[in-house]
């Protein structure tokens, strides 16, 4: 398990497996990063090292909604003074990605998560 102190905890390729979604068809599972995904998880580290914005126009049913909803929830969770807003088009979408968000709390293992 990757630790806030550890290098590789603000990479999402090794920070979003820790937590789970609930799929479709199997229930709660390990949030394991499709490969658009950990091109996603790439953009967000150039753009960490770079100190630049990240804009990612998409489609429907991606997963980018989830994953950008994880890394969120990472900077809201253990940056100090770090502020996120779920954002969507319809009330229902909003309340959707807030559970996700709820999900991603729950599931982050007890060692490390924020009380």
């Amino acid at each position: 398990m990757i630790k806030p102190d550890d290098k590789g905890f603000w990479n999402p390729e090794h920070f979003l497996p820790m937590l789970q979604i609930r799929t479709k068809s199997q229930g709660l599972q390990p949030f394991r990063l499709w490969d658009h995904q950990k091109i996603l998880a790439a953009a967000c580290m150039q753009a960490y090292a770079n100190k630049k914005w990240l804009v990612h126009l998409k489609p429907r049913q991606e997963g980018s909604s989830t994953f950008f909803t994880g890394v969120a929830y990472q900077h809201a969770a253990f940056r100090t003074g770090c502020q996120v807003a779920i954002i969507g088009h319809k009330k229902k979408t909003a309340k959707s990605l807030a559970e996700i968000a709820n999900r991603f709390w729950k599931s982050t293992p007890p060692s490390i998560r924020p009380k």
